[in-house]
């Protein structure tokens, strides 16, 4: 739990420039590994 809210935080704060909260969260999902990405 510890490693997953450092992770997003780390989002967050790189996140500032992100035209929407949608393209925020498929991040998160991305880089959490919910989200596969495909190539």
């Amino acid at each position: 739990i510890e490693g997953l809210n450092n992770k997003i935080k780390s989002i967050k704060r790189t996140a500032f420039g992100y035209s929407n909260f949608s393209n925020f969260k498929k991040r998160v999902l991305i880089q959490v590994g919910i989200i596969p990405i495909s190539a």
